[in-house]
């Protein structure tokens, strides 16, 4: 496709100005990253540095660890979520990025005089209700299988995607039962 820029031999060229991206390299679309064969972690990598940046810069000020929690909300909740949830956060990036809110609080790599479990809790409770990253990205792909199984109307169209791409890979050999609902599936799907 990239030598002759057509998507089927019938069909014309692609304009000029339509870049194809190469395997192994990703495209932004729409603040996601799509492509094939590419490494997961390369859009994540600026994305860490500019979380820790930012917080570096708010950390000059001396802030209380009750303002840490609320810069830990604002700036590395609102530089990450929206990526994760157009495509999920790698467990790497995760921990990575729960290192980061570690040192950012405590300012140290020392340990804790506090873990961030705790610190996760309600304020009634004695936490900070700091943003607890993975059980918040636990939270975004529950709400990808809230939509998936959706039957009204209203389900998206990459729901009917998933079915055939599913329905396509599935093995003959699995039960009635892990037909009916692919989440009972004993199978690896390839991925």
């Amino acid at each position: 496709m990239i030598s002759t820029r057509c998507i089927h031999t019938s069909d014309p060229p692609l304009h000029d100005n339509i870049r194809i991206a190469k395997d192994g390299h990703a495209v932004r679309c729409l603040g996601a990253w799509i492509g094939n064969s590419w490494k997961e972690l390369t859009p994540w990598n600026p994305v860490l540095d500019k979380v820790r940046n930012t917080l570096a810069r708010r950390n000059r000020g001396s802030p209380s660890l009750d303002a840490k929690g609320y810069i830990i909300q604002m700036f590395a909740g609102g530089m990450t979520q929206f990526l994760t949830k157009a495509q999920g956060m790698p467990m790497e990036i995760e921990s990575a990025l729960v290192k980061i809110i570690r040192e950012f609080m405590w300012g140290s790599t020392a340990p804790p005089p506090l873990s961030l479990q705790h610190l996760y809790t309600p304020k009634n409770e004695g936490g900070l209700a700091l943003l607890d990253i993975p059980t918040q990205n636990k939270a975004v792909s529950l709400t990808w299988l809230k939509a998936y199984l959706d039957l009204s109307p209203s389900c998206p169209t990459w729901a009917f995607v998933t079915d055939a791409i599913i329905n396509h890979i599935h093995p003959d050999h699995d039960f009635i039962l892990e037909k009916l609902n692919f989440c009972l599936t004993s199978w690896q799907p390839p991925t």
